[in-house]
């Protein structure tokens, strides 16, 4: 009876302590798994944040990146539009002496029209004075002697039709003289004209070349300031994430209350290394 009584009571007891070991599972374990599930959430949102932390130095290094590429190009654009102004004000100048020039072959023209009428009248009067001076030369001395002139009116004409022929020949040569170095002048001009006509050319296809450059400069241009504007809001967006990360990572260490100094300090360091601000 005594064995009996013994017995119950054993495992009374046992049933007793099972009952409180389960008792205590169920009041201690879940405390026990929540911890834990903060542990690896806390260490989740540390790798997520240290992530997005070296993505975002690798898109500033690429913002830093585009931004020296687009300062480039525009310093670039300007050496350009440099070239250009000065490939105009060429164009215009020598757009100016083509003008200039063509002016002075007209002038020049004018005057060898003048001198060539003027040729044309002196040799019809140098052909007149010498049909005339055959003329005397066929006279006879009666014929003379029997005009109303006398010998001293006759050779009196006589030489003045021979004065005034010398006269005209020299006349004529000098015409001659000054239409043929008009002409050489014309001809000097229109060579400048043509020098001029094809240094205007030559400066306006490297206009053209320059412009074609500036055009590819500012396409490039375009899309480097498309690909800044998209590092940039992806910067941002990547800052806006690790803003959130930071506070809830804040919410587990201290629940926006006292945070711990060293994990405070832990922070401020990442975000400093981030930012680049000591």
């Amino acid at each position: 009876m005594r064995l009996c009584s013994h017995f119950v009571f054993s495992a009374v007891k046992n049933i007793n302590i099972f009952l409180l070991l389960v008792f205590c599972s169920a009041v201690l374990l879940p405390t026990y798994l929540q911890a834990e599930t903060e542990a690896e959430r806390k260490a989740r949102l540390e790798a997520q944040l240290y992530q997005i932390e070296m993505q975002m130095i690798e898109s500033q290094r690429s913002l830093e990146s585009k931004q020296q590429e687009r300062q480039s190009l525009e310093r670039d654009l300007d050496i350009l539009d440099t070239q250009i102004n000065r490939a105009e004000l060429g164009i215009q100048a020598r757009s100016l002496a083509i003008s200039e020039l063509t002016e002075q072959i007209e002038d020049k023209e004018v005057v060898i029209e003048i001198l060539t009428e003027r040729l044309e009248k002196q040799r019809s009067s140098i052909a007149d004075l010498i049909r005339k001076t055959h003329e005397v030369d066929q006279f006879s001395l009666v014929e003379i002697m029997l005009s109303n002139q006398n010998f001293s009116e006759f050779f009196t004409d006589f030489e003045n039709f021979r004065t005034l022929n010398n006269s005209l020949r020299e006349s004529l040569d000098a015409l001659r003289e000054i239409k043929a170095d008009t002409e050489d002048q014309k001809y000097s001009l229109e060579e400048k004209q043509l020098s001029e006509a094809e240094l205007k050319k030559q400066q306006e296809r490297e206009k053209a070349i320059i412009e074609a450059r500036e055009r590819e400069k500012e396409r490039i241009l375009t899309v480097t300031k498309g690909e800044e504007a998209s590092y940039k809001e992806l910067l941002a967006s990547q800052q806006k994430t690790v803003a959130q990360l930071r506070a809830q990572l804040f919410d587990l260490l201290g629940g926006g209350g006292a945070i711990p100094f060293p994990e405070a300090v832990q922070l401020a360091q990442n975000a400093g290394a981030v930012t680049g601000t000591d």
